[in-house]
């Protein structure tokens, strides 16, 4: 049984890494938008 204490660090943790996938999500799909309407731009 792992103490609260042990579990709010490891939570924490997660989080911390969570938020960063999520940032890098929203650059890649930023970067993903930009693209698609310039090629959207440069068809028509």
């Amino acid at each position: 049984m792992i103490s609260s204490k042990e579990a709010k660090e490891k939570r924490k943790a997660v989080e911390d890494a969570l938020d960063e996938h999520y940032d890098a999500f929203n650059s890649i799909a930023e970067a993903y938008i930009e693209i698609v309407s310039t090629m959207h731009t440069i068809n028509s």
